[in-house]
């Protein structure tokens, strides 16, 4: 790496978006969301199995797997692909809403 390198920007090669189409837009970030309440209710599941007289590891270790997935879903959602957004915000949904992410 020369000196070039350490003063250019970090975010100097990031391609900026194209928001025209405000229905999409926030239907990516009601994607986003769901995502990040996903990731946060696994997070409470990991630290209170974590938290008990005898944990269970391969469950820590499921739920943990669960959240790596939820973060590359995340890194890889794209604001125009309406399809992949929809199944998002439907598993998330799904999720959020049944017994599975609940604590207890």
């Amino acid at each position: 790496m020369n000196n070039e390198d350490e003063d250019r920007p970090v975010l100097a090669d990031v391609t900026p978006v194209q928001w025209d189409h405000p229905r999409a837009e926030a239907s990516y970030e009601a994607a986003m969301e769901a995502i990040s309440q996903v990731i946060g209710r696994l997070s409470a599941l990991i630290f209170e199995e974590e938290h008990k007289d005898r944990p269970d590891q391969d469950r820590v270790g499921s739920l943990l797997g669960q959240q790596e997935r939820w973060s590359r879903e995340s890194a890889s959602l794209r604001l125009g692909d309406a399809a992949q957004i929809a199944g998002i915000r439907r598993e998330c949904a799904r999720l959020l809403s049944g017994d599975t992410l609940r604590p207890g």
